[in-house]
């Protein structure tokens, strides 16, 4: 007994132990945090993709263009419009040609002007192309429903696949707090036979394994921190800026979600581990 637990003493194979705890849990912080900022951004990824869809509304072929004015100041006033762009026939004539893949002389150009409206979600379609039908300035509305449909199919994949990111965080941020646990229970029976009582070595031995818990969780989030940026910079930052989030967007929230981890772990009673108190009473 005294050379297992050795009488409260700093033993070679308990300080590895101990090492081997803190290592752990500065992986699994680290682990936490990429689950969170994915889960973030694949947030605005789907935010990004609902928000794109769209509506081509083809003018007459004899309205002003002061009239075409009024129609976009209209139509930016419709609730569900995100807003619009209006797109001369010679762009759409262009647009033609290069979808086609061939030449088609300019003055066989049979397409109007017309105006892109963006809304702010593909549900709003149907009740605004109806008001939109019923102005004698509009020769027609389109729909691009495949487009609508491969959005709608995105945004139920991506809601997915962030909802078990959000899962995993969860399930790590627990693991976290039973490898804190683990710690405690090892800093309990290096000291088992220093005299104190059961509940005096436990409360002891916690708040000697709480500076430690928190060092890591924040070695770990600043390692992950400066992987985020990194990665940001070099490998998505040219093609895929527009999806990752800033570092003062992530910052905040995961810096919140470990915080709530150490509050865990400070209010959480220790004895997880169902360390037999030897029969002591409470």
């Amino acid at each position: 007994m005294d050379k297992l637990f050795g009488f409260g003493k700093e033993i070679s194979y308990m300080n590895r132990l101990n090492n081997k705890v803190f290592y752990s849990l500065i992986v699994i912080i680290l682990t936490f945090n990429i689950f969170i900022t994915f889960s973030l951004n694949i947030n605005k990824a789907i935010a990004e993709n609902l928000n794109n869809s769209f509506i081509i509304v083809d003018l007459q072929n004899n309205i002003e263009q002061e009239e075409k004015n009024e129609l976009e100041k209209f139509l930016l006033k419709l609730n569900g419009v995100k807003t619009t762009r209006f797109m001369d026939r010679m762009e759409s004539f262009k647009n033609l040609q290069d979808d086609l893949n061939i030449s088609i002389p300019k003055s066989t150009n049979p397409l109007s002007d017309s105006i892109l409206v963006y809304l702010k979600t593909g549900a709003d379609l149907n009740k605004i192309r109806e008001i939109i039908e019923a102005k004698p300035e509009i020769k027609e509305v389109y729909k691009n429903e495949e487009h609508i449909n491969l959005v709608e199919g995105k945004g139920l994949t991506c809601g997915a696949i962030q909802i078990g990111s959000v899962i995993l965080a969860v399930l790590l941020g627990i693991v976290s707090i039973l490898i804190f646990n683990l710690g405690v229970g090892l800093e309990f029976l290096n000291n088992i036979n220093l005299g104190e009582s059961y509940k005096d070595n436990i409360k002891n031995s916690k708040l000697r394994k709480l500076l430690p818990y928190t060092s890591a969780t924040i070695i770990g989030l600043l390692i992950f921190f400066n992987l985020y940026l990194l990665f940001r910079k070099y490998s998505f930052l040219s093609h895929y800026d527009f999806v990752m989030l800033s570092f003062k967007e992530i910052a905040v929230w995961n810096i919140i979600a470990v915080a709530f981890l150490n509050f865990l772990v400070w209010i959480l009673p220790v004895n997880l581990l169902k360390i037999d108190d030897g029969g002591e009473d409470d």
